[in-house]
């Protein structure tokens, strides 16, 4: 693979490194939707952002990052993205991907290729009792629901919902970092409609609330990214740092409706790894 440079002198060396380096990535992990399907779109449209990209370490060290990871490791590919957050990166991708088309997705692993179970979610969600933290104690998605620390904030007013997600996770270097993720949306019956954008792709989630009371919370969502990708979860959340135990006979209703065994559960324990308020550590390379 051709190696980043130090400085981007033109435009045509923009489009050039682009080119070169997702044609390389597509080799390596030998997939189909590379070659650039237009490479005059990238030069037309995107090759400010792609110098923008690489005059930034934090965007330069997330294309590094995961031009490492080997091939169908997608957790190997969130890791780095969450480890080099970047605006510029961001930017980027929603030139390529979304607003001009230059590129598409790779076809999907099996966890981003999910068809989304039937499912009854309650009839009306109590949209005083949604508010507020949650905190994961159980969940299904080996991706997105098994950090060892997640809590889960909601606003609710009028029905719109603004919803906040921060977790723990190891950095690339090994250190601990918290990244967080913003959505907002509607609620209607008993489902919370959220979007926002994922590294500059859009991303939609359909929150079904299957399960409500003072102190527990079971949601089973079904999401997408650019209508390529399509991913499912389910968490168990608590208004403290332990489940009430009581609720386990509804909590294993819900899952047996949806066709999900314990054992495909992780099980998660806030009270030994939440901290009492989320520390402001940054990654450093």
């Amino acid at each position: 693979m051709k190696n980043l440079p130090d400085t981007v002198k033109d435009v045509a060396d923009n489009t050039n490194l682009a080119v070169d380096f997702f044609d390389s990535l597509a080799d390596m992990h030998e997939l189909d939707f590379l070659p650039v399907k237009n490479t005059t779109c990238i030069t037309l449209h995107c090759s400010a952002d792609i110098a923008a990209c690489l005059a930034a370490g934090d965007c330069r060290g997330n294309l590094e990052c995961e031009a490492a990871c080997p091939a169908h490791d997608f957790f190997c590919q969130f890791t780095c993205t969450q480890s080099y957050p970047s605006n510029a990166f961001d930017t980027m991708f929603s030139c390529l991907f979304v607003e001009h088309g230059c590129l598409w997705l790779p076809p999907p692993e099996p966890i981003n290729n999910a068809t989304c179970r039937d499912h009854t979610p309650v009839a009306e969600i109590d949209e005083a009792g949604l508010e507020g933290t949650w905190y994961v104690v159980s969940g299904f998605n080996p991706v997105y629901d098994c950090f060892a620390c997640q809590m889960e904030t909601f606003t609710v007013k009028d029905g719109q919902v603004s919803y906040t997600a921060n977790f723990n996770m190891a950095a690339t270097n090994g250190t601990e970092i918290w990244p967080s993720a913003e959505m907002s949306g509607n609620i209607t019956g008993g489902v919370v409609e959220l979007y926002g954008f994922d590294h500059g792709l859009p991303d939609h989630q359909s929150w079904n609330v299957m399960y409500q009371t003072e102190d527990t919370l079971v949601t089973y969502y079904c999401g997408d990214v650019l209508d390529q990708w399509h991913f499912e979860g389910l968490i168990v959340m608590s208004k403290t740092t332990s489940l009430n135990m009581e609720r386990m006979d509804d909590i294993r209703a819900v899952l047996a409706s949806l066709d999900i065994s314990e054992d495909e559960m992780c099980q998660l324990s806030p009270a030994n790894d939440c901290p009492a308020a989320i520390p402001a550590i940054t990654f450093t390379q």
